[in-house]
């Protein structure tokens, strides 16, 4: 039956639409909101883990979060990288799920999404994915806007997504880096920065890298700068300690 434009106004509805806005917490830092889709590209090494742990175990200290509503989906880690994250998850009272654990695979992440979207059980729910690779063929532009339209519904029943992803190797002839694969997941993303190194310092032992914001929607930082060691056989739990934003 073909419908008339009418049919889809959605004037007179502002008030109903308007109860399903969330506030703009920040729930990582200054980086990343509430209710958004947010995605952080880095080099391999340069701290992007460890700094979105940092981030988020503060925001369940101070409240911002429910560690019961946040789940970090680790796909890309050793046996004793996930047994140190693991242990933070149930310090801090947060969920992590890993590949080939419990029969959990990346591919059923996917089905798990639909399956929310469907039940309208997204509301609340934090999912932290790392990292994209693992879930999305970033090189197929299909591929990717395909998980980008996952993502949006999942969004738009009240989720709030953070994404760890990859840049190329190679920097630009400007000397920046640039996000790997295709331009999907950075159109359909609400937030994306690009990690970069700093400054390194081989009295303290220490690495500065910089968040350069390169798309946001909403009141976010334009820059943040953080500080850790890199102080050879540190423990991962002193590793996290060691973290600082330098704003």
């Amino acid at each position: 039956v073909t419908r008339s434009l009418l049919d889809y106004s959605l004037t007179g509805s502002s008030a109903e639409l308007e109860k399903e806005v969330q506030e703009q917490v920040h729930v990582l830092g200054r980086v990343a909101l509430l209710g958004q889709w947010t995605v952080f590209f880095g080099p391999p090494n340069c701290g992007k883990t460890l700094i979105t742990l940092r981030m988020l175990i503060n925001a369940l200290k101070h409240g911002r979060l429910r560690g019961s509503c946040v789940f970090y989906v680790n796909a890309d880690d050793t046996l004793r990288g996930l047994i140190a994250k693991l242990k933070l998850a149930e310090e801090f009272g947060f969920h992590m799920l890993a590949e080939g654990h419990r029969e959990f695979t990346a591919d059923r992440l996917t089905q798990i999404i639909r399956q929310m979207i469907a039940d309208d059980e997204c509301r609340g729910v934090v999912l932290i994915m790392d990292t994209l690779k693992k879930f999305c063929d970033v090189m197929s532009k299909q591929a990717s806007t395909e998980f980008g339209k996952l993502i949006r519904a999942f969004e738009l029943r009240g989720g709030t997504v953070v994404v760890l992803g990859h840049t190329n190797k190679r920097p630009r002839a400007d000397g920046k880096l640039d996000y790997a694969g295709t331009a999907d997941v950075l159109q359909d993303a609400d937030c994306a920065y690009v990690i970069c190194e700093t400054a390194v310092d081989p009295d303290t032992q220490t690495r500065t890298v910089t968040f350069e914001n390169i798309k946001s929607r909403g009141d976010v930082a334009r820059q943040a700068s953080f500080r850790y060691s890199i102080a050879e056989g540190i423990a991962y739990s002193a590793l996290l300690e060691s973290v600082e934003c330098l704003d």
